[in-house]
C-alpha cells in the first residue's frame, strides 16, 4: 500500500482526504488501485492529482474508474511518462471532488 500526495491541478491539497491505495509491480508492469474518500475539498480545482508510485511511465495510459457515494458518475485516470501525479476527471473532463466525494479506479501502466 501507499499513502499519495493528493492535490488539484492549482497545486492545493484537499483539506481533507483519506486514502487507502495499493500499487504492484509484477515484471514491467505497475497495477495501481485508488480509493479516496474526501471529507472536505477545500479549494483545490481543475483535475484531481495524486501522487504515481514510484515507477516512471513508459507511454501514456487512461484507464477508469467511478465516484461512489455524491452521484456516480464515471471518472477518468490518466498517466504519461513524464508525469509524477495520476489526473483523475470526470468522464466530461470536469472536476471529480466534492464535499463528501468517495473515488475508485485502476489503472495499469509500463515502465
Amino acid at each position: 500500500s501507499y499513502t499519495p500526495a493528493v492535490q488539484g491541478q492549482n497545486g492545493v491539497a484537499l483539506d481533507n482526504v483519506t486514502s487507502d491505495c495499493l500499487y504492484k509491480l509484477v515484471g514491467t508492469t505497475v497495477s495501481v488501485r485508488i480509493d479516496l474518500s474526501i471529507s472536505a475539498n477545500g479549494t483545490a480545482t481543475g483535475n484531481l492529482q495524486v501522487k504515481r508510485p514510484p515507477y516512471l511511465s513508459s507511454g501514456a495510459w487512461v484507464s477508469g474508474g467511478r465516484e461512489i457515494k455524491k452521484g456516480g458518475k464515471a471518472v477518468t485516470l490518466t498517466l504519461e511518462n513524464a508525469w509524477d501525479y495520476i489526473l483523475i476527471n470526470n468522464y466530461d473532463n470536469t472536476y471529480p471532488v466534492a464535499d463528501g466525494t468517495r473515488i475508485v479506479g485502476t489503472i495499469n501502466y509500463a515502465i
